[in-house]
């Protein structure tokens, strides 16, 4: 059963705030997140004050090699049509991969 929108909008910006914190280590990942985003923007811009580099980035842009935070069921399905990746850890609704390639447009 899939999870409902408000726990993955909720889940995110806790898991943001565990960074933080210093209980996770996100250091130069990106964050891919569509919608209303200030709670993410709150902790994006803590975490740049104390040095982390973390940023957003567009799901249509992602890169090789690159490491993506998703926590909206439907940005998860977008990647998982559009790229190839291999998932690095799952935590509650968020998941991060590292993006292996593209798929082909068919």
């Amino acid at each position: 059963m899939e999870e409902p929108e408000y726990k993955n909008f909720y889940d995110i910006g806790n898991y943001l705030r565990d960074a933080v914190d210093g209980k996770k280590n996100i250091q130069g990942e990106y964050i891919v997140y569509a919608g209303y985003n200030a709670n993410v923007l709150f902790y994006v811009k803590l975490l740049q004050e104390k040095g982390i580099q973390i940023k957003f980035k567009d799901r249509n842009k992602l890169d090789l090699g690159n490491t993506v935070i998703l926590s909206q069921p439907f940005m998860k399905s977008f990647v998982a049509k559009n790229y190839s990746y291999k998932l690095l850890k799952r935590d509650g609704s968020i998941d991060t991969y590292i993006i292996i390639g593209k798929n082909r447009k068919t």
